[in-house]
């Protein structure tokens, strides 16, 4: 939500199938992590938000063992209970504080489909 990123990992069974790369898919007892978005991806997706008008995704990436986040797919409506409550990271007070927070000051670009101002 706006400028804020709340990322998390869930790690793949070792010897588990390497052509499975969904955890959602893939039998894993690990939980959910929280973690750090590089910042060069984190611009990425800021961009993505941006260009399709988006307040909020649910961004999928699968990262390989060298350490690449590959993009999945955007969720513009994803889940995210599951991984809050492993992590612990406060997602929903975050979507609530924005969704109840003033628009943004200054002349707006446009009006979203929800008459939002989209810088």
């Amino acid at each position: 939500m706006g400028d804020r990123l709340l990322a998390a990992r869930k790690t793949a069974c070792a010897d588990g199938d390497p052509e499975v790369v969904d955890v959602r898919f893939a039998p894993s007892t690990a939980p959910w992590r929280p973690v750090d978005v590089p910042p060069r991806l984190a611009e990425a997706v800021r961009t993505y938000l941006r260009e399709a008008e988006l307040a909020y995704g649910a961004f999928d990436f699968a990262e390989d063992a060298d350490g690449t986040w590959w993009f999945l797919e955007c969720n513009q409506a994803g889940q995210f209970g599951f991984v809050e409550v492993d992590t612990g990271q406060p997602i929903a007070r975050t979507i609530a504080r924005w969704l109840a927070g003033t628009p943004p000051r200054g002349p707006a670009r446009h009006a979203d489909r929800c008459g939002s101002a989209v810088p």
